[in-house]
């Protein structure tokens, strides 16, 4: 009789250290975080100037291009996949944030009957591998300079629909020019 309960309780306990080490292991897979590092670019393009110093009257201004240089990383044992991506832009704590799109760096020409036509096309869905570093580079679709004065955060939303929230850029501490 000893030996028949001393073998059932070996066989539960196996059964039980099985299954707790199925579970364990399972949520080690989602342990981990996605972070994502950036650097805030400010790109000035000048008009082309002809060779006897005009400049052609669609291209009198100089353009300013805000770019995001981002490198992400996954301490998660499985790989992220970030979409759906905004910019929320803030001047300060007590006012609601400003959504700002984020489309890709380059814009796509097409040719239709002799003409180029250039479109913006929206930043993709973005996979992030595990234990790796992976870059990207976006553009905030806004031209003001006091985008250099506001706290920028990224929001993406994973394959789970969650919402991440990762702060890029903090110009609260800078000093805006006086007007």
């Amino acid at each position: 009789m000893n030996g028949i309960i001393t073998a059932l309780i070996g066989v539960c306990g196996t059964l039980t250290g099985t299954l707790l080490g199925w579970f364990l292991n399972s949520q080690s897979y989602r342990i981990g975080k996605t972070k994502i590092y950036a650097t805030f670019v400010t790109s000035l393009t000048l008009p082309a100037i002809s060779i006897d110093g005009s400049t052609p009257k669609h291209h009198s201004k100089p353009t300013t291009e805000y770019l995001v240089q981002c490198v992400a990383s996954n301490s998660r044992q499985i790989p992220v996949i970030l979409s759906n991506f905004h910019v929320e832009m803030s001047f300060d704590r007590h006012t609601k944030p400003v959504i700002l799109p984020v489309v890709e760096p380059e814009v796509e020409y097409s040719d239709m009957n002799g003409i180029k036509v250039g479109a913006v096309l929206a930043l993709p869905r973005q996979l992030i591998p595990p234990h790796t570093l992976y870059e990207f580079t976006f553009k905030i679709d806004y031209s003001k300079p006091d985008i250099q004065y506001s706290r920028l955060d990224l929001i993406a939303y994973d394959e789970k629909h969650k919402k991440h929230k990762f702060h890029l850029y903090n110009g609260l501490k800078l000093k805006p020019p006086p007007k």
